[in-house]
């Protein structure tokens, strides 16, 4: 359903998010203030006479079923402007019965406005985290259904943890210290008052204590209870600090201002090593991984459209990876094109995929349908700490090692090190293969020896030729077929099942996927389950995860079919690469009979 008209930009009484509780005959016995502003007067009406005449059956149907556990609807709720909006609304028994009736709590948001207030709460989230990243104070909060004290810092618009622990104790930390003055010692007992009370705001003053897990001494705290649901929930604020007699600026070259590069605001090269190294100095044990990432073919684009718009450029990849890495990590420039970036809190490695899928499709998007008709792409190589290193060099090591690799395999992917896919150290032979890849000097050899050689030697070379494919064109398997014989004819690879006939029914439909070139290239088969089931059960029987095929006609009929195949794993197939399987197949057509 379009629901545009239930949009109604000129009411005021939006519901962001609103609760409720309803008593007898469903009228409203409690709400909180938004929801009542939502509805106004209207608030007098049992909430079954504000839901639009077209959906209250789904609101009875679904009262119905709250015994089974919480309802989810999407309602038109009628709001003080006597306007209906659709709402989302969550529905569940908050066990209290009254006059034999039980008690339903409501929650309610608006599913429209709820998009531009949560774009405004996420600007206003980073604003709030780049004011905090700029205070030289300590932040605490204490959870009073549990007793625990966290206290933190913000640095580069994300929180750090220095100390997790009850209050009591973090008290005792300091109090019991026997070279604290007696007055510092009562006012870190007023301090635990404040707290422990839920006090609304207070200040406390310390002549100065020092601080083992950060620079300067504790001069006071200033704080203050907020609640939830009519309960305490947290008491929050400061912990004031003067680090005038610390060397914490001097020590730390990453928080000075010379370590920023001028041009991007990321951190230049020294800057971004030394956090890196104290990242995995204080924290040996939590993952972290580090990318080394470069702009594809970046000399092309200074080249084509001059220095001034590749400087364009870099600024624009800069932001790009500020804001999608937002409080995730850090991101440095090397120089040049080459970017530096360390990935923090990432909880698995599908998030950190998602994370680096996200910034590419930004990067792809950024001139496209302009009037420079190029597209921005990159390659990075990772590495993760501990499990392949916990200090910088081997883990820079391993990642740069990975990013030859990403290049090597046609540019414009990422590459996660793995010490059983991409070896444990490189030698120099290693690296100046690697790098004659990337120049694709060494492709370009392989294939024109093997085009040679083929028209030289015929048939009798196939064989050969495929084991040559595979292993300098990353192919895990290689299949020709023949519609005369109806069989495969020539295979190279270990496939899961014999592929002894040719597999392709309704072969016709499949074909009209191909260009015009009568060539199809995919990295997700799984858009065949709906397109030709009967090629979609094929590859998944042979754990297909990829592939490149190109036929030949023979009187509008098919005659021989190459596909070349990637098993469990994606595989982007780059344009020289598509382009060298195609000229390569199409010599090995010529030469069948």
């Amino acid at each position: 359903m379009n629901i545009t008209q239930y949009n109604a930009p000129d009411s005021s009484e939006f519901l962001y998010w609103g609760k409720a509780s309803l008593k007898n005959e469903y009228f409203i016995a409690t709400a909180d203030e938004f929801f009542y502003k939502f509805l106004g007067s209207n608030s007098c009406y049992p909430f079954n006479e504000l839901v639009h005449k077209d959906d209250v059956s789904d609101f009875f149907d679904s009262l119905t079923r709250l015994n089974e556990g919480e309802q989810h609807l999407l309602l038109r709720i009628r709001g003080a402007d006597n306007i209906y909006r659709y709402m989302y609304l969550k529905m569940y028994y908050n066990g209290k019965i009254l006059s034999d009736f039980k008690s339903i709590d409501l929650e309610l948001s608006d599913i429209i406005s709820i998009n531009s207030k949560y774009s405004k709460q996420l600007l206003n989230l980073k604003k709030y985290r780049k004011f905090l990243s700029l205070s030289r104070n300590l932040f605490y909060e204490y959870a009073f259904a549990t007793g625990d004290i966290k206290i933190y810092t913000y640095f580069n618009e994300k929180s750090h943890m220095l100390i997790h622990d009850t209050l009591d104790s973090f008290i005792e930390s300091f109090a019991g210290n026997n070279n604290i003055s007696k007055e510092d010692r009562d006012s870190l007992y007023r301090f635990k008052h404040n707290i422990e009370n839920g006090t609304d705001t207070f200040n406390v003053s310390l002549t100065g204590i020092p601080l083992s897990v950060y620079p300067g001494k504790l001069v006071g705290m200033i704080g203050g209870a907020t609640y939830a649901n009519d309960v305490k929930h947290l008491s929050v604020g400061l912990l004031l600090v003067d680090d005038n007699d610390s060397t914490h600026t001097s020590q730390a070259y990453y928080l000075s201002e010379a370590a920023r590069d001028p041009a991007t605001g990321l951190f230049n090269k020294k800057a971004i090593r030394e956090y890196t190294i104290n990242r995995l100095n204080q924290y040996p044990n939590s993952s972290t991984y580090i990318a080394i990432m470069d702009i594809d073919d970046f000399k092309t684009i200074n080249d084509t459209y001059g220095h001034m718009f590749g400087d364009e450029v870099i600024c624009k990849v800069s932001e790009i990876i500020r804001s999608v890495l937002s409080s995730r990590g850090v991101a440095g420039r090397f120089g040049g094109d080459e970017f530096f970036i360390v990935f923090e809190n990432i909880e698995s490695e599908i998030d950190l995929r998602r994370l680096l899928k996200t910034m590419a499709k930004h990067f792809l998007w950024l001139y496209a349908g302009s009037d420079k008709n190029f597209n921005v792409t990159v390659s990075f190589g990772i590495a993760k700490a501990p499990d392949y290193g916990t200090s910088y060099e081997p883990l820079f090591k391993k990642a740069d090692r990975a990013l030859y690799i990403a290049k090597a395999k046609g540019k414009n992917r990422f590459i996660i090190y793995d010490e059983a896919k991409h070896g444990e150290s490189e030698s120099a032979d290693d690296i100046l293969l690697l790098k004659n890849v990337i120049k694709n000097d060494k492709k370009v050899q392989i294939i024109s020896d093997i085009s040679c050689s083929l028209i030289k030697n015929g048939t009798a070379f196939i064989p050969h030729s495929l084991d040559m494919i595979r292993k300098y064109l990353d192919i895990d398997g290689i299949r020709i077929y023949s519609k005369h014989s109806d069989s495969v004819i020539y295979e190279s690879g270990e496939y899961s099942n014999p592929l002894s006939s040719f597999d392709y029914n309704d072969v016709n439909e499949y074909l009209l996927l191909f260009d015009d070139n009568r060539m199809l290239a995919s990295n997700n088969i799984h858009s065949f389950e709906f397109k030709c089931k009967a090629q979609y059960k094929f590859f998944t029987a042979n754990n297909i995860n990829g592939f490149v095929e190109i036929y030949n006609l023979l009187d509008e009929d098919i005659k021989y079919l190459v596909s070349f195949d990637v098993f469990n794993r994606k595989r982007k197939w780059s344009e020289s690469d598509i382009s060298y399987l195609t000229i390569i197949s199409n010599i090995i057509i010529e030469i069948l009979p």
